[in-house]
C-alpha cells in the first residue's frame, strides 16, 4: 500500500527502517500534535477548532500531561522487561510502572474537575425532581396561611437535613461513576472509525506488524500509507482494539489493492500485471531470442542442447497487490529488455509493412548471448505512467538477476553387478564348492538433462534409463555330503599359508632368466631336497600330473574360484579326489621339470587367471628374500 510521504516523517516513526523501506508513509501534522507533549501547539490547535479559551487551555494541559504520563510509564515498562529477579511479584512491578508522578497528579486533578461538577449537577437535578413531586400534594389539604407556614417549618426542620443527606449520597455516587470511566482515544484510519485504545503506541505496533507480514508476502519492503488520526473519548470495551489486531487495517488494504498476478523470482516479488499471459509471453520471447543469439554467436548446431531456460525458481501467483505495483504490457516487455511487439506479431507485421523502420521497435537485448538478465526498474520508461514519482517508489528498489541455463541431453553407463546362485549338491563333500557358470556384470545407460550455467554443471535431472546388457548370475554347486569320519578340518578355511617355510628366491611377475625376460606366474621357495610340501588351505585334489615345465605337480581346488598349484615335486603323496586339510602333507620338495634348483613353485589361480599369491597369504617365511 503505497502513497506519498517525505523521508523526515518516516524517520520520525521508524528511524532504523527509514532507509530500507519504501518512502510511502504520510502522517498529518494534526496526528503529531495530538500524540505530542507540547501544550502550546495543542492550545493553538483547539483554538483553531473553535473552542473557548478555557476549553482549549483545559484540553491542552490535560492531553499534554496524559501523553507525558504514558511516555514515562512506557519507559519504565522497557526498563522492567529485562528484570529477571522479582523479589515481590509482577503485580508490584506493575505498581511501580504506574506510580504517581507529577503528570499523573495533573491528569487526576483535571479529571476531578468535570467529575465533581457533573456529580453536583446530577445530584441537584434529582433533588429538584423530588421537590417538584412534593409540590403535587392534593389541594384538599388545609391550605390556610397558618397551615402552610406550619408545613414549611416541619419541612425545614426534618426534610431539609434529609435532603442534604440525599444530595450528598447522590453526589458521591455520581463522582464514583465518573471516576470509574477510563479515558481513551478513538482511532480513525482514512477517516473511518476502527476502535478505541488507551495506548496510541499499540496502534503503531499493529501497523508495523501488518507491514512486516506484507513485506514477507511480497518479498520487498512495504509500508502502509494510510492516514491515522486520534480523538479523545471514553473507553469502550465493545470497540476496544486488542494487541495484534491487524483487522483495523483490513478495510484500507482492501481499498488500496486489486486482484492481479505477481511474478516471483526466487520467492521475491518482481512484477505485477492484471493479465497473466503478459508475463508468460515476455519469458518465452526472451528465451527464444537468447537461443537464437547463442547459435548465431558460436556458429554451431549442438544436437545435445535440449533447450534454454531460466535457472531461477519462477512462479506466478494470483493475489491482491497494491494498485501502484501494476505494470502495463509494454512495461513488462521493457523490463525483460524486449521490443514492444511479440515475436509472432513482429514477423507478421514485417511481412506486411516492410517500409517501417523496425529497428525503432527493437529492445535492449544484445546481439550476443548473455547468461544473465537484470530486471532493473530504474530503466523503465515511466513516462507511460501517470505519476512517475509514485511509480518509482511503488516497485522494488533492488535489481533482480535471472540466470539463463543451457539444458543439454547427456548419458552415462552404469555397471549392474551379477548375483551368485547356489545349488546344493549331496554328491560333493561338505565345504567343497564347484563353479557351474561364471557370472558377468550387466550395463545400464542413464539418460539425464544436464543444466549448465556457462560452462559449469549445476544440476542433473534423470530423464530415463535403459538396460543394454542384462547381468548373468554366477552358479555355484555347494557340497552337503558328510565328510569322512566327520573331519571338519577338511573344510576350506578361506585363508592361505605358505606350502613350505623356506627361502623365497623369485616373486610373481616379470624376471630375467639368462638373457630371456619372462613372466613368472607364482612364488619360488627354495629348500632341502625331500622336505615336505603342505596344502595351503583345505580342499579337493583335482589334478596330479607331469609336464616339461612344471615337472611333477599337484593342483587343489579350494572353492569355486580358487585353485593352487605345487610344482617341481620329487614325489606326490595324494591322488585325484583326495580331501586335504590346511597344512596336510601332499608332496616332497624336488627339482623336476624346468627348474634351476631344489624348490617348490607355488601358484594361486583365481577364476582361471594366475594372480600374485602374496596379498592372500598369512604368516611369513623364516628367511629373507635372496632376489
Amino acid at each position: 500500500m503505497k502513497d506519498t510521504v517525505n523521508s523526515e516523517e518516516i524517520s520520525s516513526l521508524n528511524p532504523e527502517d527509514s532507509e530500507s523501506q519504501t518512502n510511502v508513509l504520510n502522517t498529518e501534522e494534526r496526528l503529531k500534535i495530538m500524540s505530542g507533549t507540547s501544550y502550546k501547539k495543542l492550545y493553538s490547535l483547539f483554538r483553531d477548532d473553535g473552542m473557548s479559551v478555557f476549553e482549549s487551555f483545559y484540553n491542552a494541559v490535560y492531553i499534554s500531561s496524559h501523553n507525558r504520563y504514558e511516555a514515562t510509564a512506557t519507559e519504565k515498562k522497557k526498563t522492567l522487561e529485562n528484570v529477571t529477579d522479582h523479589p515481590v511479584s509482577w503485580s508490584e512491578d506493575k505498581k511501580k510502572i504506574y506510580k504517581n508522578n507529577c503528570w499523573s497528579v495533573i491528569v487526576k486533578l483535571l479529571d476531578g474537575i468535570p467529575k465533581i461538577t457533573n456529580g453536583f449537577v446530577a445530584a441537584g437535578r434529582r433533588i429538584g425532581a423530588f421537590f417538584r413531586k412534593i409540590a403535587l400534594i392534593p389541594h384538599s389539604l388545609d391550605t390556610s396561611p397558618r397551615a402552610v407556614k406550619a408545613f414549611f417549618r416541619v419541612v425545614g426542620k426534618s426534610l431539609l437535613p434529609l435532603g442534604a443527606i440525599v444530595f450528598a449520597v447522590f453526589t458521591v455516587a455520581r463522582i464514583s461513576l465518573v471516576e470509574s470511566e477510563r479515558v481513551a482515544v478513538g482511532v480513525y484510519v482514512e477517516g473511518e472509525y476502527v476502535g478505541n485504545t488507551s495506548s496510541v503506541g499499540d496502534v503503531f505496533a499493529i501497523k508495523e506488524q501488518y507491514e512486516r507480514t506484507l513485506s514477507d508476502a511480497y518479498g520487498t519492503p512495504t509500508v502502509l500509507l494510510c492516514d491515522i488520526s486520534f480523538l479523545p473519548q471514553t473507553f469502550d470495551e465493545k470497540t476496544s482494539i486488542t494487541s495484534g489486531d491487524v483487522s483495523i487495517f483490513d478495510a484500507y488494504v482492501q481499498s488500496a489493492t486489486e486482484q492481479g498476478y505477481g511474478l516471483y523470482i526466487d520467492n521475491k516479488l518482481a512484477a505485477v500485471t492484471p493479465v497473466k499471459s503478459w508475463i508468460d509471453e515476455a519469458i518465452d520471447d526472451y528465451i527464444e531470442k537468447q537461443t537464437r543469439n547463442y547459435y548465431a554467436e558460436y556458429s554451431l548446431t549442438d544436437e545435445n542442447i535440449d533447450r534454454f531456460a531460466f535457472n531461477n525458481n519462477i512462479s506466478i501467483i494470483a493475489d491482491r497487490y497494491p494498485k501502484s505495483y501494476f505494470l502495463t504490457r509494454s512495461e513488462i516487455r521493457q523490463l525483460f529488455s524486449l521490443s514492444l511487439l511479440s515475436d509472432s506479431d513482429e514477423k507478421l507485421l514485417r511481412s506486411y509493412m516492410p517500409f517501417i523502420k523496425w529497428d525503432d521497435f527493437e529492445g535492449k537485448v544484445p546481439d550476443t548471448f548473455s547468461s544473465t538478465l537484470t530486471l532493473d526498474y530504474s530503466n523503465l520508461d515511466t513516462l507511460q505512467n501517470s505519476g512517475a514519482d509514485d511509480f518509482q517508489s511503488a516497485v522494488p528498489s533492488e535489481s533482480v538477476l535471472m540466470d539463463i541455463a543451457i539444458i543439454r541431453d547427456a548419458s552415462e553407463k552404469e555397471t549392474l553387478p551379477f548375483d551368485v546362485d547356489y545349488v546344493y549338491d549331496d554328491t560333493l563333500y561338505e565345504g567343497m564348492r564347484r563353479l557351474v557358470r561364471d557370472g558377468s556384470d550387466g550395463v545400464k545407460v542413464i539418460y539425464y538433462k544436464a543444466t549448465y550455467l556457462g560452462d559449469k554443471l549445476v544440476r542433473r535431472d534423470v530423464s530415463g534409463e535403459e538396460i543394454v546388457k542384462e547381468p548373468v548370475n554366477k552358479i555355484v554347486r555347494v557340497g552337503t555330503k558328510e565328510l569322512p569320519n566327520g573331519d571338519k578340518s577338511l573344510i576350506p578355511t578361506g585363508t592361505y599359508i605358505y606350502p613350505y617355510n623356506g627361502l623365497l628366491t623369485s616373486r610373481f611377475g616379470w624376471r630375467m632368466i639368462g638373457s630371456q625376460n619372462s613372466f613368472h606366474k607364482g612364488l619360488d621357495i627354495y629348500g632341502s631336497y625331500g622336505d615336505t610340501i603342505v596344502a595351503s588351505d583345505g580342499g579337493e585334489v583335482i589334478e596330479v600330473n607331469y609336464s616339461s615345465g612344471y615337472g611333477n605337480y599337484v593342483m587343489i581346488r579350494h572353492n569355486e574360484e580358487t585353485v593352487t598349484r605345487y610344482a617341481h615335486c620329487s614325489e606326490i603323496d595324494v591322488e585325484v579326489g583326495d580331501l586335504v586339510a590346511q597344512g596336510f602333507p601332499i608332496a616332497k620338495l624336488g627339482q623336476t621339470g624346468n627348474a634351476t634348483g631344489v624348490h617348490v613353485h607355488f601358484e594361486m589361480i583365481i577364476n582361471g587367471t594366475a594372480v600374485d599369491p602374496t596379498p592372500y597369504m598369512t604368516g611369513s617365511l623364516k628367511e629373507h628374500i635372496l632376489a
